[in-house]
């Protein structure tokens, strides 16, 4: 897909980079949010009513929309370096988005009420196009990507997802759901054969299909964390969290 590319002063520029580092603090987490301020108005009729399509309305919409926590304080006072400077420009101006167009949404994790696939504090937890946020402002969204260690994660709305598919946009469409249903059996030390193999590829262990005192051990530190009685013997709770982490 081919992205908006918006015509923005250097004062501009530099300004917005500011408030991505505020947001991210790192140079992908700055791309990832400079994608989702350009993406945040395209996918929404109303706000690029009021604050237009070009780039003086991509500025405003930034600095006066208040999505953005203090951010007329923080483009104004904040600091940020040439090369997220840089990533400001390859973003916005020459259209080298992070994100699709649809992903218009991200919280810190104090501000999530809770995620539909386990812990919100658990990174591993969060699948993409699967995993449902919901903040404590009342916004539900899918999961998208977490774009650095330390960034927030990103994800979609609905409205913002539909707007970019009814506008022709490039949107991946939901896979037909099949129902397959498996039997793996409970495996401990002394075990062989495949379900041993996959749960090894699973737990980080060498793969021989031999349940042996070092496979043990490294399913006792997965067992771990995520959360998990830690006893080396894998049964329908360590399946199922093995299975959905892959």
């Amino acid at each position: 897909m081919t992205f908006k590319k918006y015509t923005l002063t250097s004062t501009q520029i530099t300004k917005i980079a500011r408030l991505c580092v505020q947001e991210q603090g790192n140079i992908k987490g700055v791309r990832a949010e400079a994608s989702l301020m350009a993406d945040q108005l395209e996918t929404n009729a109303a706000r690029q009513k009021k604050y237009g399509t070009d780039g003086n309305g991509l500025y405003n919409w930034v600095r006066n929309g208040g999505w953005f926590y203090r951010a007329a304080y923080y483009m104004d006072n904040g600091s940020a370096s040439a090369e997220a400077v840089a990533a400001v420009k390859d973003v916005l101006c020459k259209g080298n988005r992070f994100f699709p167009q649809y992903v218009d949404e991200h919280d810190c994790i104090s501000d999530i009420s809770s995620i539909s696939t386990g812990s919100k504090y658990n990174r591993e937890d969060y699948v993409q196009g699967k995993t449902i946020i919901k903040n404590r402002y009342g916004s539900t969204y899918t999961f998208w990507s977490f774009p650095a260690p330390g960034c927030d994660p990103f994800g979609y709305t609905a409205e913002a997802y539909k707007y970019v598919k009814d506008h022709g946009g490039d949107v991946p469409e939901p896979a037909a759901k099949v129902k397959v249903t498996v039997s793996l059996p409970e495996i401990s030390e002394g075990d062989e054969g495949d379900a041993v193999t996959i749960w090894q590829i699973i737990c980080g262990a060498d793969p021989d299909g031999d349940f042996g005192p070092n496979t043990r051990k490294a399913t006792k530190s997965w067992q771990k964390s995520h959360g998990l009685t830690a006893d080396g013997i894998v049964g329908a709770a360590s399946w199922k969290k093995g299975l959905n982490s892959i």
